[in-house]
């Protein structure tokens, strides 16, 4: 059985890795020409973590990553401690996985490699359009000459998705109600004035949040780097020249104005400001998800990551739950094509069936991560009185860690 991917992003190659382990020929098709990577920090939790462990990746991830004792949420200006959750620890013996951080190019790195020695073939340069099927096959329409077909495709492709578009028709994206700006700076100029933790400096309509990547090897080297992202709430979308990026994040981006940048966060944290004196580029983001579809898969093609469900960045879990996908897409088309070949089935699509059984499973999943993370930006930015309410209670934030790290779709 032959699989077509749309999309060479974190969900997209995690697809064709876990499908080629199963046994099937994979092709990835990809817009960019696999030099284009915007360098920025990812979080994946474990949730997302046990499946790259899976596919026996994480000797190869984990010198590159950042494993963050605690996550701590702190008063804007004095930083004074909110709440601080333990993550290192928790994670490992808890949910049998680490937390980790990573500079998202090295991330990308470790995946493509895989994908290489597994045998998919990665076709970059090529931008796909749109999409048609029939009785036996599905065709990916590409902007070059040649239609490939495959049984199935994937459409991992991002947030402005023409395969969404073609499936679900032109549906609006809702604005987050924020701004963000994000940025990377050599850990060296902050030496000593961030630990290593995740950590959130929460105000009135605004936060901040600034952790590690890259590894205790290249920190002890002083090569680390430490990933910022300043967010501020707005009534409505900058009018702005933008730049779409369909692979990596739920947002539009434009360059960053520092000297705005900096003045947005005057008064802030000494951490915050010295983080901020170092940053010498940024780019500004305006934040999207979309209301949760009616579908997100019509006959052979299926919908992932963000093409399928783009969610705001404030639960830290959008490329974990394109990870997710990956994990149950490739494990549904396994447990239907198997089902098949034992019963001799004439005239079923069990293609077609195994991405409904997908949708099934993916879209209350994937509708709870989104209200999570519309409702944590409210949190974030709370009055105080109402944030140190919220913040005293740390048994309900284990509890959501537990329903978001614990979950196992396959289970």
């Amino acid at each position: 059985m032959r699989i077509l991917i749309a999309g060479a992003g974190v969900g997209g190659i995690v697809s064709a890795l876990l499908l080629r382990q199963y046994g099937y020929d994979v092709q990835v098709f990809e817009q960019a020409d696999g030099n284009s990577e915007i360098g920025a920090g990812v979080q994946l939790s474990p949730n997302a973590m046990r499946v790259l462990m899976q596919l026996g990746l994480y000797h190869d991830l984990a010198p590159l990553a950042t494993e963050p004792h605690a996550a701590t949420i702190r008063h804007h200006k004095t930083g004074a401690i909110y709440t601080r959750q333990v993550l290192r620890h928790l994670c490992r013996v808890n949910y049998k996985a680490p937390y980790f951080q990573f500079f998202r190019p090295d991330l990308m790195r470790v995946l493509l490699t895989a994908a290489h020695k597994a045998g998919v073939q990665i076709n970059f340069g090529e931008k796909v359009s749109g999409y048609h099927q029939d009785a036996q096959a599905a065709y990916l329409q590409l902007q070059s000459t040649r239609a490939p077909a495959g049984d199935i495709i994937i459409a991992a492709d991002g947030l402005h998705s023409p395969i969404r578009a073609q499936m679900l028709g032109d549906s609006p994206l809702r604005f987050g109600g924020a701004v963000a700006w994000r940025g990377v700076i050599e850990a060296r100029l902050v030496k000593g004035q961030l630990p290593f933790e995740a950590t959130l400096w929460a105000g009135k309509g605004k936060h901040f949040v600034a952790y590690y990547m890259q590894g205790a090897e290249r920190y002890m080297q002083g090569a680390e780097r430490i990933n910022f992202v300043a967010v501020q709430r707005m009534q409505k979308m900058q009018k702005r020249r933008h730049h779409s990026d369909t692979n990596n994040y739920s947002a539009n981006y434009s360059e960053g104005d520092n000297d705005e940048l900096r003045e947005a966060f005057a008064g802030w944290h000494s951490p915050v400001q010295n983080i901020l004196a170092a940053a010498q580029h940024s780019t500004l983001w305006d934040l999207y998800d979309r209301p949760p579809s009616s579908t997100i898969c019509d006959g052979r093609i299926a919908l992932l990551g963000d093409a399928a469900h783009p969610t705001l960045p404030f639960a830290a879990q959008g490329a974990a739950m394109a990870i997710e996908d990956a994990n149950v897409i490739a494990h549904t088309i396994k447990n239907h094509n198997r089902a098949q070949r034992a019963q001799g089935a004439q005239g079923k699509n069990y293609n077609a069936i195994a991405l409904l059984t997908y949708q099934k499973i993916r879209k209350p999943r994937t509708a709870y991560i989104t209200k999570t993370s519309r409702r944590a930006l409210s949190l974030y930015h709370s009055a105080p009185p109402l944030k140190q309410a919220a913040f005293a209670y740390p048994a309900l934030l284990r509890q959501q860690m537990k329903r978001i790290y614990g979950y196992d779709p396959l289970l």
